[in-house]
């Protein structure tokens, strides 16, 4: 069956979670195997290929490749912290053994924690943690039935961009957006496929009932709203859960584009980040914010534009962003955890949540808060600032 990239991206992170303790080639190795390869849609996999794949060698002898789907890929796996190197190389010498129509364009060696592939038509290897397979997942394009695309049009491949939406951003996951908006004209016309797309883009836009749909046909390379920071910013979900003590926010670099479902912050500092992600920001936000269900829908003009923001120095400012970066230096001690594991009120580590009392604890004195007060004092002296700022 042929899955969207979302879904392979979900698939891939599901995969990683199961798998991150695997380590026995014998008990392990074959589960492991039929696990990756649903990651891509590939479900029966008596039909695509074979395991323990037998193999003559010289001098009568027999090798056995883990899994074989001739033409497309083979996989040696071995147990964890297994030299990878002598895995590969043992595949290698399985592979000059095979006739020539037999052999994969993928080649994959894999100790459960870590994975090396070469592709043969490119002469490419590279190696990444099993734990970031949906940063990878393109890089097997030909098992999930998507050759087409970069196959044909392999030039296309740098105007591919990150594209995150709230549950993307929160859940460790992305997705791709083919973005030719920058793209020199010339360029594109040697791009036969993506021109293609991009008249796709025209004809709908032209097709459309809105007029405002049918306005912007003129310029199908460019997005309906163009939302693209040029440096570093911040991304608030708009939409989470109200489980959560604190909404999970973060800073993204330009080369990410976002979609509607997360706003953004463009030129935001770490004073900012500090603000936004304090429990005094918080308090605003259950209160006055929009709910999907229970949870949290954050909207700017009410939640965001309506926060009275403290007058402050630059030395104040200082003692915001030492906290605030203290945030970020505890999600960091946790690599292989989305937001969605770091945020949750029983999973999050005490160390991060530390961090966040730290900041909490000078958020509330740069507004002169008692270190004690409880949430509905905070929200009613903000709700007195905000009337004091709006009477001016």
């Amino acid at each position: 069956m042929k899955l969207s990239w979302d879904e392979i991206q979900a698939n891939a992170v599901a995969f990683s979670k199961r798998w991150k303790d695997a380590r026995n080639e014998e008990a392990e190795a074959q589960s492991f195997l039929m696990d990756f390869l649903r990651v891509f849609g590939v479900d029966d996999l008596a039909l695509t290929g074979d395991f323990e794949f037998k193999v003559p060698l010289s001098a009568g002898k027999t090798g056995y490749i883990d899994y074989l789907w001739k033409a497309q890929i083979a996989i040696e796996m071995k147990s964890r912290g297994k030299d990878l190197t002598a895995a590969f190389d043992q595949l290698q010498n399985y592979m000059r053994h095979l006739p020539d129509e037999e052999i994969p364009d993928l080649w994959m060696v894999c100790d459960f924690e870590s994975v090396r592939v070469c592709r043969r038509s490119s002469n490419e290897i590279f190696n990444f943690k099993t734990k970031d397979l949906r940063k990878h997942i393109k890089r097997f394009a030909n098992i999930a039935d998507y050759t087409a695309d970069l196959k044909k049009e392999p030039q296309a491949e740098k105007w591919f961009r990150p594209w995150l939406g709230a549950d993307e951003f929160i859940n460790g996951y992305c997705r791709y957006c083919l973005w030719l908006g920058d793209c020199p004209p010339d360029e594109l016309r040697r791009m036969p496929e993506a021109m293609k797309r991009v008249d796709a883009v025209k004809q709908y836009r032209l097709n459309s009932k809105s007029a405002p749909t049918r306005k912007i046909a003129d310029t199908p390379r460019l997005f309906h709203v163009k939302n693209m920071p040029s440096s570093n910013y911040i991304v608030i979900p708009e939409v989470s859960s109200e489980r959560r003590k604190y909404i999970p926010i973060g800073f993204l670099t330009p080369d990410t584009l976002c979609s509607n479902l997360v706003k953004i912050i463009p030129n935001a500092t770490l004073y900012h980040f500090g603000i936004l992600t304090s429990n005094v920001h918080m308090a605003w936000t259950r209160v006055v914010c929009g709910r999907l269900e229970m949870r949290y829908r954050y909207a700017k003009d009410i939640v965001y534009n309506n926060f009275p923001w403290p007058d402050v120095t630059d030395e104040q400012k200082t003692e915001i962003e030492k906290p605030a970066q203290a945030v970020l230096d505890a999600r960091a001690l946790f690599p292989d955890s989305s937001l969605a594991d770091l945020y949750d009120p029983i999973s999050m580590p005490s160390e991060l949540l530390k961090a966040h009392h730290a900041l909490d604890r000078a958020v509330m004195k740069l507004y002169g808060f008692a270190k004690d007060a409880a949430e509905p004092a905070i929200v009613a002296a903000l709700m007195q600032r905000h009337k004091k700022l709006t009477a001016k």
